[in-house]
């Protein structure tokens, strides 16, 4: 099995059109891995019907017990979120509670109660392509997206082990921090989607930097080229001087706007479909070479 991310460093650069459409290519032999757990979307156009739904549980949060809580407010006093709150009585803003136990160490009463935080839910759907995909949904608010993209990698992974495909294909949550971390860590190939704007430019610079980092094997590909020429050139002098490998160039289109208002991928493109068969055929050779 071979894991292959699909990321950028910042959103709405392609990464979840260049991933599902990749998906689509090698779909007899691929799941799919919607890993953006804060703002999953990927189940709007490959979603056919859930299969199984869980809970997805992280932490805990607290509550006061009225019976026996006698009102002093020490709780209150000493809560770093201003989580206490008072009406007639003291209770526990469930929204502002962080879960780190500094109420319930200092409660004398043992008045305070922990429960296991429900974070949010995973997924496994199967897609209109007859595969399946793997998602989550975090409940707003809540910060174990890590953890969670964790939970969504490992479904997936015995999801492909069962069904004995070839690719894992994971789209990847935006930025360089934890959840991006936790979405390439043990991947065989990241593929770095540049967006032709000044700033997707230097947020893929900071995405391969830490891909090297991380000695994650990459490829990159170049998306919505001819808006601004002096940035494709840019782009294009940054990875000659790098010797850094690029499978192709994606074209601005606006029949991307017309091809996902009907819930079609942009592989369906007439224009580009040759473009885009070319760019993943060269993927899937460069995973090759990473064995």
């Amino acid at each position: 099995m071979k894991k292959i991310a699909f990321a950028s460093g910042k959103g709405g650069a392609g990464k979840t059109s260049l991933s599902m459409s990749f998906h689509k290519y090698a779909k007899d032999n691929s799941l799919f891995a919607d890993c953006d757990v804060d703002a999953a979307d990927a189940f709007l156009l490959l979603e056919k019907e859930i299969q199984h739904k869980k809970p997805f549980y992280s932490g805990l949060k607290y509550k006061i017990d009225e019976n026996k809580c006698i009102q002093c407010g020490k709780c209150a006093d000493s809560c770093n979120f201003n989580a206490i709150k008072k009406t007639d009585k003291y209770y526990i803003e469930e929204f502002s509670c962080e879960g780190c136990s500094l109420c319930e160490d200092i409660c004398k009463y043992n008045a305070i109660e922990s429960r296991s935080n429900c974070c949010g839910e995973l997924f496994i759907s199967d897609t209109v392509f007859n595969t399946k995909m793997i998602y989550a949904r975090l409940i707003p608010g809540e910060d174990n997206s890590g953890k969670l993209v964790h939970e969504v990698k490992k479904i997936a992974h015995e999801q492909v082990l069962s069904a004995e495909k070839e690719f894992l294909v994971i789209d990847c949550p935006p930025g360089i921090g934890c959840p991006l971390m936790a979405a390439i860590s043990g991947i065989n190939l990241l593929v770095i989607i540049i967006e032709c704007s000044q700033s997707g430019f230097k947020d893929a610079v900071r995405l391969i930097n830490l891909s090297k980092k991380m000695k994650i094997p990459y490829i990159t590909v170049i998306n919505k080229s001819g808006l601004n020429p002096d940035i494709d050139n840019n782009i294009e002098k940054y990875l000659a001087d790098n010797e850094i490998f690029s499978a192709g160039k994606i074209p601005f289109d606006k029949e991307f706007v017309y091809l996902l208002n009907r819930k079609k991928l942009i592989i369906d493109s007439d224009i580009l479909s040759g473009n885009l068969k070319n760019i993943f055929s060269q993927i899937k050779n460069r995973i090759e070479m990473e064995k």
